[in-house]
């Protein structure tokens, strides 16, 4: 089993376990021309929490951007997790693939803030 790795987060005292790019889940899902297989890493299913957040709009996700150091590696994110999304069909609801993991919490909620909005592991 691997060994998670704790990162302090920069001017707080809390921690994240897992780095961005580390997988979180891969799905199959039945389209009408076949099935498709996608993976998603721990940033991206940030990005679909934080979308949860801002009242689920990748615009208002993407302003929020216009604050923080990193906004064009966070843009970049958006529009990669926003891809895989639409050629699996859950572009309009990304939140169905939390339910199918059954892995949303408070910590979860909070660990994608920090990492977002605090920029690390970039």
């Amino acid at each position: 089993m691997q060994e998670k790795q704790w990162l302090r987060i920069y001017n707080t005292d809390k921690y994240i376990s897992y780095k961005s790019n580390e997988p979180w889940q891969s799905f199959r899902v039945p389209t009408p021309v076949g099935e498709v297989d996608e993976s998603f890493t721990m940033g991206d299913y940030w990005l679909i929490i934080l979308y949860m957040a801002y009242q689920k709009s990748w615009e208002l996700l993407r302003d929020a951007t216009k604050h923080i150091e990193s906004s064009t590696i966070k843009r970049k994110k958006i529009d990669e997790l926003e891809k895989k999304l639409k050629k699996m069909g859950y572009y309009e609801a990304p939140e169905k693939l939390l339910m199918l993991s059954n892995s949303t919490s408070d910590i979860n909620v909070d660990e994608a803030t920090n990492w977002f909005f605090n920029g690390i592991d970039y």
